[in-house]
């Protein structure tokens, strides 16, 4: 990445701002835990004529809470459920799979251009937080076809409260 990608990306997320944000939606949910979200206007993105966008992010910390969770379907099931599929080989441990999934999400961009992915929820430290956004937002970024530029706003939300805008 050049020097001047990392001085953008740095003014772009500033930490001790995107900090605040989050302190501000921790202490409007304080009485419940709930996720934190990230939501992205797009702009200079045409998806009729655009391919359409559909990325896994793999987050570093646990970005979502699964109470429930079923490891059993045939594959076009999954397919139908619009599900992330995954075969279990032999060798592989239930236990690290499972981590991993609350660890990813599928972001997809089809007909309108806004995306929004979680990066946790509000029991989370700042930093598991930061560290979530961040690696979101670059690979929201890289998948776009002219990176930083066809991103209009960024907002921070808890649910059911109004969004922070970041950018």
């Amino acid at each position: 990445m050049a020097k001047n990608d990392e001085q953008n990306e740095l003014l772009f997320l500033e930490k001790t701002r995107i900090e605040r944000f989050l302190d501000e939606i921790k202490n409007e949910n304080a009485e419940f835990t709930d996720t934190i979200q990230v939501q992205v206007n797009l702009k200079g993105l045409d998806p009729r004529r655009d391919n359409k966008i559909t990325k896994d992010i793999s987050m570093p910390h646990k970005a979502r809470n699964l109470a429930k969770t079923i490891v059993l379907a045939d594959k076009d099931t999954a397919k139908v459920s619009g599900k992330i599929p995954y075969v279990l080989k032999d060798d592989d441990k239930v236990e690290n799979i499972f981590q991993n999934a609350l660890k990813t999400y599928r972001l997809r961009v089809k007909d309108m251009s806004v995306t929004s992915f979680p990066i946790g929820d509000t029991k989370m430290n700042n930093e598991e937080l930061y560290e979530n956004l961040k690696h979101g937002m670059s690979v929201v970024t890289a998948a776009l076809k002219k990176g930083e530029e066809n991103i209009k706003n960024v907002f921070l939300k808890g649910a059911q409260k109004a969004p922070k805008q970041v950018y």
